[in-house]
């Protein structure tokens, strides 16, 4: 991760500079080279983050807004995500039992009907679409868990595709959210999951299926 490595790089240049005063016979006060010994280097925003390798300075932030949000239970951001968000067009299949069923959106709809809502991805292979004032109700009904972001994640393909992670206290344990980056460079919400069965790979690190397809955490 960014921070890290800027960390262990500056360390390495102070422990050569040390060699370097010894092996010469510097044999001045330890007073004065620790007056000129160069400080490790601050982090320059947006750099501070511990974002999925690959992810770009504007996921990162996106994921630290988020993270503070999820941290003051503050429901604002994540509502604004969904108003600016890409939802799915989906066909109404008339089959309420089949999987990944679009009684969501598509209540009260004719088999065949086009309709659009962003898709909720739940235990295993299970899932629904839902409408945008439905994903608003179930942010805050997250929120209100008291969530803490734990994770953000790459798809296997790139960081285009962009997931933020948030640890519940309880079952379900992962609650995520999942954008598409746009040709502009923003990410728009595109989705969002519920997990219990695949929680460890999403919150402390793995690779596995999302909403967004196949993807790659790294803790946060």
């Amino acid at each position: 991760m960014k921070l890290r490595s800027t960390t262990l790089v500056a360390v390495a240049a102070i422990a050569m500079v040390a060699l370097v005063a010894v092996a010469c016979g510097d044999d001045d006060s330890g007073t004065d080279n620790e007056q000129t010994a160069t400080p490790a280097p601050t982090a320059t925003p947006g750099s501070e983050n511990r974002c999925v390798d690959g992810a770009g300075d504007v996921a990162c932030d996106l994921a630290a807004e988020l993270g503070d949000a999820a941290a003051g239970q503050d429901i604002a951001p994540f509502l604004a995500l969904v108003d600016a968000g890409k939802p799915h067009d989906v066909t109404c299949t008339g089959e309420p039992g089949a999987p990944w069923s679009f009684t969501k959106v598509c209540e009260g709809a004719a088999p065949g009907e086009r309709r659009s809502g962003f898709p909720l991805a739940m235990h295993g292979s299970e899932g629904t679409y839902l409408t945008a004032d439905e994903l608003k109700t179930l942010m805050a009904d997250e929120l209100a868990r008291g969530l803490t972001i734990a994770s953000t994640g790459c798809a296997v393909d790139g960081c285009g595709g962009f997931i933020v992670a948030f640890r519940a206290p309880e079952q379900p344990l992962a609650f995520y959210v999942a954008f598409e980056q746009a040709e502009d460079g923003v990410y728009a919400l595109t989705g969002a999951g519920r997990s219990g069965d695949n929680a460890q790979d999403i919150l402390e690190g793995g690779r596995t299926f999302t909403v967004a397809g196949e993807a790659v955490f790294q803790p946060w």
